[in-house]
């Protein structure tokens, strides 16, 4: 199983990823399901940084007590951004920024088109998602959601947006590896 579906164990409404095993509940069979309780454990192992933690927490747990925590996390990122690379920057712009790279984190779909892989069949980082492996927000519903006209958007906030949601989507492919590590898978 991969580590993405076990995160979804930890979110006892959503569905089984994993068939029952064929012998389940034959005398001799061993059946080696993993329960969310062992995902919550091994996600809690570990020095699991609190970014990533709380990331998965709020994506694939539901979890809305951890919304608050993350978006503080983020906005402690932009705002670590901003100062080693010297960015002009209001504070409710960062505040904006920091939103918006939550909200996109949260409420993502899977690129179609590289099967959320982040790459192609030829090994080339996917067209469509930029590697990402996630179907982005369209570049207008982004410079919308901040608060920056379009202008300012392309000239100076998409390529700074864009580090800071690189710096989420490391932040939970760090926690998918950890799980995996964790786990043994």
């Amino acid at each position: 199983m991969n580590p993405k579906q076990l995160m979804l164990l930890l979110n006892p409404k959503g569905q089984s990823w994993s068939p029952a095993p064929r012998n389940a509940g034959k005398a001799g069979t061993v059946q080696s399901q993993l329960r969310w309780e062992d995902v919550a454990s091994a996600l809690g192992a570990g020095q699991l940084a609190p970014l990533s933690y709380y990331l998965v927490r709020a994506k694939y747990c539901q979890d809305d007590s951890s919304v608050e925590p993350l978006l503080a996390l983020v906005l402690k990122e932009t705002s670590a951004l901003a100062k080693a690379n010297r960015w002009q920057a209001r504070k409710d712009t960062l505040q904006s920024l920091a939103h918006l790279a939550c909200y996109e984190s949260l409420d993502t779909q899977l690129c179609k088109s590289c099967g959320g892989r982040g790459y192609s069949q030829a090994g080339k980082a996917c067209r469509v998602c930029r590697g990402y492996g996630r179907h982005p927000m369209s570049a207008r519903a982004r410079y919308r959601m901040a608060g920056i006209d379009k202008r300012n958007w392309e000239r100076r906030w998409l390529s700074r947006y864009e580090q800071l949601y690189q710096a989420l989507c490391d932040a939970e492919d760090c926690a998918l590896a950890h799980l995996s590590h964790q786990l043994g898978s």
